[in-house]
């Protein structure tokens, strides 16, 4: 019997979305071997002959970072196999990718994510249990703390100091917020090719699904109160329907009204802290960046330039211009450019990309690179069949 390649396509992505999530005593070892399984399948795909001049460039640009990691921190290596990965099989024109298979596994991972954070904020033991055997990993000891809550509903709405922040099975909130977000973007890409592909927009029960994950997501994004991701969460929301043009004539989308009633009603929750962070000089914000100007005045024109640091800054754009330098970072924004140019609808999403690489980590991040990677073949596999 003949496999589909569509079937194989889909099977290798739903592969490396499920084994992303595993417990991670096994999840390591199963997220090399498809990503193997994935780079397999673009060598011997047309798919690596495609924008040849922009990827010599990207290439180049990252060259003087990664012969810094490999002479002075060769376990860092690792962190380019993502973008690496990604330009070697842009445009991905040659993935045929199901949709509806990854709408139901990503629906599937996003309960299991946010049901056990519930549950964690609610002392189930056998969940907390399962936790401390299955995503145990060095340090994280130091994110158990105040995860507990009485009333989960309230301390969703509650953006305190001290309040509980549930960090999940990962412990830390800030990683629980990148992982479900980016398989909500999963999702939501997927969703919406799938409901294009089969003209299935007005069906009622379709409709109120795809609601309860989006209201999923945000109650577990303000559980976390991960500022960063409720932000680019939000922001995703609003320009996936803003159009400019009606705005200056004061004409509103009925699709925006109900992200616009979000952004009013939960950004003046959190408002005064993101300030706080930014101006406080003991916010996250201000420690951040005050680490990466500290870095900029004292770094060599060498290493500003070309990078060849690795050093925990804690931000996506600070840590890759420590590892890559300034052209390093170029790089990445051809990537973006690339993407755009290749899928005008993706706008909402590179957005809050780069909102979550002011605060937070994508890329640099090996457990939330390779969600990155589905989500960029689906995206861009299925903008070549959407423009034809």
């Amino acid at each position: 019997m003949k496999i589909k390649k569509s079937s194989l396509d889909t099977l290798l992505i739903l592969f490396l979305m499920f084994v992303t999530i595993l417990p991670l005593f096994i999840a390591k070892q199963f997220v090399i071997l498809s990503l193997f399984f994935l780079v397999v399948r673009i060598v011997i795909s047309a798919d690596i002959f495609f924008y040849l001049k922009e990827k010599m460039i990207i290439f180049t640009l990252l060259m003087p970072g990664i012969l810094g990691a490999f002479f002075s921190a060769p376990e860092h290596l690792v962190r380019f196999s993502g973008i690496l990965f990604l330009v070697l099989g842009f445009p991905f024109s040659s993935f045929k990718i199901k949709h509806f298979p990854i709408v139901v596994l990503s629906s599937l991972i996003l309960l299991y994510l946010i049901i056990t954070q519930i549950l964690i904020m609610q002392e189930n033991q056998i969940i907390l249990n399962f936790r401390d055997f299955a995503y145990y990993y060095e340090g994280v000891e130091a994110h158990r703390n105040h995860w507990i809550t009485d009333n989960i509903f309230m301390n969703a709405f509650d953006f305190s100091y001290w309040k509980a922040r549930g960090g999940g099975l990962y412990s830390n909130p800030n990683t629980l917020s990148g992982v479900v977000i980016i398989y909500f973007f999963i999702f939501d890409v997927s969703w919406k090719y799938f409901n294009q592909s089969i003209n299935y927009g007005k069906k009622k029960w379709n409709k109120y699904f795809y609601q309860s994950i989006i209201l999923l997501v945000l109650f577990c994004l303000m559980q976390t109160k991960s500022k960063t991701y409720l932000i680019a969460f939000l922001a995703y929301l609003i320009f996936q329907h803003l159009d400019v043009i009606n705005l200056l004539k004061l004409r509103i989308k009925k699709k925006l009204i109900v992200p616009l009633f979000f952004v009013v009603g939960i950004l003046p929750l959190f408002y005064g802290k993101v300030i706080d962070g930014i101006i406080l000089e003991g916010g996250s914000a201000n420690i951040k960046y005050s680490i990466l100007f500290n870095y900029l005045e004292n770094a060599s024109v060498f290493n500003l330039i070309f990078g060849g640091i690795f050093f925990n800054f804690d931000a996506e754009f600070s840590l890759w211009i420590g590892a890559v330098g300034l052209i390093g970072v170029i790089a990445f924004f051809n990537f973006y450019r690339m993407v755009y140019q290749y899928s005008p609808q993706s706008k909402a999403l590179l957005i809050s990309l780069l909102l979550i690489s002011i605060g937070g980590s994508l890329f640099y991040s090996l457990l939330l690179v390779s969600i990155l990677i589905p989500l960029f073949v689906i995206l861009l596999s299925s903008s070549k069949r959407l423009n034809e």
